[in-house]
């Protein structure tokens, strides 16, 4: 496992919020095999979490419009060249049921919807001051980059949950008492479903 490196790569302008202006819940969990986990424990944003849990839930393509805060007349003129792929030059009605689950990643239809991984890792990169992940602790314990499947994932990920209790204890620490850690291994049960 790599050591940990940080790279700032938002468009922000210079400094970092104060360590106790920073407020996320975050969860842990090991990363089960159908959804291309290794064994290894990922970080994951809660709120990214919920969001995608409920596009998971939308059982009509009426439903998805109005969670993306459209109207069925503006979704499908929003979107017409990406419905027009998916239903291949049919027009689908608000009524049509939709499995979002099997479009979510391949389809542009439906994006908006990151990977709470990659929320998670987005997040601790740009609010938390590098020099804070360069404690000792963590050396060899986490690990940033890509996560499975395919490692194309920005995550952070650790082959144990005590990791992740380390990096809260780190954070509080460093006064990021307002960024919680959590072992949930049911954040994103519902992709199993």
């Amino acid at each position: 496992m790599s050591n940990i490196t940080i790279r700032k790569t938002s468009k922000r302008g210079p400094g970092w919020p104060p360590p106790a202006a920073v407020v996320a819940e975050l969860s842990y969990l090991e990363f089960p095999d159908t959804l291309g986990g290794d064994g290894e424990f990922s970080l994951v944003l809660d709120a990214a979490a919920l969001r995608l849990a409920a596009a998971w839930r939308c059982k009509t393509w009426g439903e998805f419009a109005r969670l993306v805060g459209l109207t069925w007349g503006e979704f499908v003129k929003d979107r017409n060249e990406e419905l027009t792929e998916i239903f291949d030059r049919r027009k689908p009605r608000a009524s049509t049921p939709i499995v979002f689950g099997e479009l979510w990643g391949t389809y542009a239809a439906v994006d908006g919807f990151q990977d709470p991984r990659e929320c998670a890792h987005e997040f601790l990169t740009l609010n938390v001051r590098p020099n804070v992940f360069d404690d000792q602790r963590l050396k060899g314990v986490l690990e940033w980059g890509g996560s499975s499947p395919g490692g194309n994932v920005d995550a952070l990920t650790s082959p144990t949950a005590h990791g992740f209790v380390l990096l809260q204890q780190v954070l509080h620490e460093a006064g990021y008492v307002s960024v919680t850690l959590k072992h949930n291994k049911h954040v994103l049960a519902f992709m199993e479903d």
